[in-house]
């Protein structure tokens, strides 16, 4: 009988190819629930769980790229925060819920950008899978591949050792332009040395973290430790501000009023943008909404739910499930 390779119309169809056998996937996998809508987040697309009983996120993709890998990722951090309130939405019999959920990406094509990303997260342990449709007369199947995960990315020119694990755009330019700003010699001779952490860098001076920029889903954040308090990062002038107050707080030098001077946004900064920056930022630019309302959704756009709602969950008939 021949063997004959299938183009999958769209990652459901990959989806209910797997889910036909979940053991070519992973042994002992079994199916919870598919299609679970997360507020801001789109909707999960399939919840397993494995042999010994720990949650799987596993999500479908005609073709992973780097934004495939950031929404599971963004999925994968909503599920670990709220196992207790995903208990009451899928009740299920025999999940371990002290275990760290898992996450699988299955994609028909995997662009080797995306698995230089996946190999550069500490966090979560991304197992990226490549998934060929085939067809032997009137019976179809699924063969899955495990992908390696590709090399770090290298370090841009001008990048920052620190930051080379971050992916290019916003978060990480802006980072880089305060992280600019802070280089040179300081009057007590001691650096501010940027240390490599998940979403961002920790800043060390003396041998002692004091502060840490971190990318937040509102945008880059300063957080400083003494006197505890946080500063958004949006624009160039705000990338000055911050390391005025990465100096002062690193030399134990406090504004009174908790915040720093607003600084001459028309005075030119210590770094130059790159290229791909000045591409950045003219995005954002015009993206950027008018009013702190944020941006008006779409006509005919579904109302956002909130988190404690419960949605609609496509429950999979399995032997899992309680009576």
């Amino acid at each position: 009988m021949r063997l004959a390779t299938v183009t999958p119309a769209s990652s459901e169809e990959l989806r209910e190819a797997v889910l036909a056998d979940l053991d070519a996937l992973s042994p002992g996998m079994r199916a919870v629930a598919a299609s679970i809508p997360i507020a801001g987040r789109g909707a999960i697309d399939l919840l397993a769980a494995d042999e010994h009983g720990g949650l799987a996120l596993v999500s479908f993709h005609l073709e992973a790229d780097p934004e495939a890998v950031a929404r599971a990722v963004d999925q994968w951090e909503w599920i670990a925060a709220n196992l207790g309130l995903l208990r009451a939405l899928v009740p299920v019999v025999g999940l371990d819920l002290s275990r760290q959920p898992r996450l699988l990406l299955v994609a028909g094509a995997i662009s080797g950008e995306t698995l230089r990303l996946a190999a550069c997260l500490a966090e979560p342990d991304i197992e990226i899978h490549e998934a060929t449709l085939v067809s032997a007369g009137g019976a179809r199947g699924v063969l899955l591949r495990r992908a390696r995960a590709a090399g770090p990315i290298a370090a841009a020119a001008g990048i920052d050792p620190a930051l080379a694990g971050l992916p290019a755009g916003e978060a990480r330019s802006l980072m880089r332009r305060v992280i600019e700003e802070l280089k040179g010699p300081r009057e007590d001779g001691h650096g501010i040395a940027p240390e490599a952490i998940a979403g961002g860098v920790d800043l060390r001076r003396e041998g002692r973290v004091f502060a840490s920029l971190i990318s937040t889903p509102r945008g880059v954040e300063l957080r400083l430790f003494d006197p505890a308090r946080s500063l958004p990062i949006t624009d160039d002038a705000q990338c000055r501000d911050a390391a005025r107050a990465i100096s002062g707080a690193s030399s134990g030098v406090t504004d009174r009023g908790g915040a720093p001077e607003i600084a001459d946004s028309r005075a030119p900064a210590r770094a130059a943008l790159t290229t791909e920056e000045i591409a950045e930022f003219g995005r954002l630019g015009a993206a950027a909404p008018e009013s702190g309302e944020g941006p008006a959704a779409p006509p005919g756009a579904p109302e956002e739910r909130g988190t404690s709602d419960p949605p609609p969950v496509r429950i999979l008939k399995t032997g899992f499930m309680e009576n």
